[in-house]
C-alpha cells in the first residue's frame, strides 16, 4: 500500500541542470533528519527554482511495509522511499520506521 509521507525541501543542490536537483529530508519516529537530493520533478509536482523562498512543506509516496505500536503506544509505519519513485536517501538507504501522521 503507499502512502504520502510529510518531507521538508530546504533548498537546491543543482539548479544548472533540468528540472534541478533539491536537498530534502523526512523526520524520522526519534525525529532524527534523514537527508535526500534528488531531481525537482521527483519529489514534487510544484514548480519550484532557486528562487523560491525555503523550507517548502511537501509529501512523497512511499510503500508501506508495517504499522505497529511501540511500548509507549506510538504509532510507528515502516516506510520504503524506493516504491514507487526509486528515492534513496544521501547513503543509499530506502527503509525507514516514522511516526505515523495523518497521510494521504
Amino acid at each position: 500500500m503507499n502512502i504520502r509521507v510529510p518531507i521538508t525541501i530546504d533548498g537546491f543542490a543543482d539548479e544548472t541542470t533540468f528540472p534541478g536537483v533539491v536537498n530534502f529530508y523526512l523526520k524520522d519516529y526519534a525525529g532524527r533528519k534523514i537527508h535526500f537530493v534528488n531531481n525537482t520533478s521527483i519529489v514534487t509536482k510544484l514548480n519550484i527554482s532557486a528562487a523560491h523562498s525555503f523550507p517548502i512543506k511537501d509529501l512523497i509516496p512511499c510503500e508501506m511495509i508495517r504499522t505497529w505500536k511501540d511500548e509507549t503506544r506510538m504509532k510507528l509505519v515502516e516506510v520504503n522511499t524506493n516504491a514507487p519513485c526509486g528515492i534513496q536517501d544521501i547513503n543509499g538507504n530506502t527503509i525507514f520506521i516514522i511516526s505515523e501522521k495523518p497521510f494521504t
